[in-house]
């Protein structure tokens, strides 16, 4: 199965933390709510991690600037997306998988009261 190499900044220079395969599981944690759920990588995309997502408790804090980014996306109100991202980066989303700390970015859950379906991107730091 095809990995993705997740890299993590430490003292100005880039480390390989390890691949990324389909079927791990990464945390998402915000910076001052704790966990907001397990993220489990069903297929790799040209570098897009994509999956399902299950909330933890300190999701229900968040959901709804998730639900309005999944309501801007299917109503194609594409000029207000940048708004609702920064509101989702205000929330300091760090990935951990294994202890492991991972970069990402472009963070996407589709929630509208179903499964949520989601993806990102890790970071590659030259």
């Amino acid at each position: 199965m095809e990995g993705h190499c997740a890299f993590q900044i430490q003292k100005e220079r880039c480390i390989v933390i390890s691949k990324i395969h389909v079927g791990d599981t990464i945390l998402l944690h915000g910076r001052e709510i704790g966990l907001l759920g397990e993220f489990v990588v069903s297929d790799i995309r040209s570098g897009t991690l994509c999956g399902d997502f299950t909330p933890a408790p300190g999701y229900s804090q968040v959901r709804h600037l998730f639900m309005e980014w999944t309501k801007l996306v299917n109503d194609q109100c594409f000029s207000l997306l940048d708004e609702a991202d920064d509101k989702i980066a205000a929330i300091g989303i760090v990935a951990v998988r294994n202890g492991e700390s991972i970069a990402i970015t472009d963070l996407q859950l589709h929630d509208e009261d179903g499964p949520i379906k989601g993806s990102f991107r890790s970071v590659k730091l030259q």
